[in-house]
């Protein structure tokens, strides 16, 4: 799913584009009808995210309540084109886990057999074809980590962390970790997760630490993903982006709802 904050970019940058090349001779009226419209919506799914707030922050989070209540946007160290504060963050939040089922499907890979294994994380791991961002060491296997919050992708950054996965025994594989697909790449012998998803298996995380009283463990995955969903995918309690925002919460609810019935 194309993140919010990336659509907006794109149909500002063709918005002044257009406005150049017109010099101010293009009727706006049809624009200011969909701007008046998608206000109307905010305006209706603002008070909906409301309540989802509420029921976040009493079900899932009590004491400390759901992470999207707190302004990131002016902090610093937390924009998007510090990835690697975010990269640092994650894999520190990794490490106060250690369960391989737990951590491999953070990233969308089944643990199978590594169950009941221990991992640690390896931020910046130097290899002789580069330095990877962030690797998932379970015994003897590897889970190789590529995270993106702004930056362009490297044609050939993927192939040389392959070549050196491929001379390990029994890899568990490449993961590409971004906002969105890159559109020019294709996943192959690698996957891709998205920041969306891993935010949401995140948020499982704490409400779990809360129930096992790890209080500081489970309001620092909070805050971690209160970043990731303020400053990389765009999501505001309110304004325009209030919609894409509450459907974003609903999606949680719902996971978080499935896993309590189990």
């Amino acid at each position: 799913m194309i993140a919010v904050s990336t659509t907006l970019r794109r149909w500002a940058a063709l918005g002044e584009t257009l406005h150049e090349a017109a010099q101010g001779h293009v009727p706006w009226e049809p624009a200011a009808r969909m701007v008046a419209a998608a206000e109307r919506d905010a305006d209706a799914a603002t008070q909906i995210l409301g309540a989802l707030l509420k029921r976040s922050s009493a079900d899932a989070f009590p004491g400390l309540g759901d992470p999207l209540e707190i302004n990131f946007r002016a902090h610093r160290w937390l924009k998007g084109t510090r990835e690697e504060s975010y990269s640092d963050w994650l894999a520190w939040i990794i490490d106060r886990q250690a369960k391989a089922e737990r951590i491999l499907p953070l990233f969308g890979i089944e643990a199978g057999v590594l169950a009941g294994k221990t991992c640690s994380a390896d931020r910046e791991f130097c290899t002789p074809r580069g330095r990877l961002d962030l690797v998932i060491n379970c015994g003897e296997r590897a889970l190789a980590i590529e995270i993106k919050t702004s930056s362009e992708l490297d044609e050939g950054q993927l192939k040389r962390y392959l070549a050196w996965l491929k001379q390990r025994r029994d890899p568990l594989g490449l993961v590409l970790l971004a906002i969105d697909l890159p559109e020019r790449f294709e996943p192959d012998d690698w996957s891709f997760c998205s920041w969306r998803d891993v935010s949401v298996r995140l948020r499982g995380w704490a409400s779990i630490w809360i129930r096992e009283r790890r209080l500081m463990d489970a309001a620092m995955a909070l805050a971690f993903c209160g970043a990731v969903e303020q400053n990389l995918l765009g999501f505001r309690s309110d304004g325009l982006t209030a919609p894409a925002t509450a459907e974003y919460l609903e999606q949680w609810l719902e996971k978080y709802r499935n896993a309590e019935d189990r």
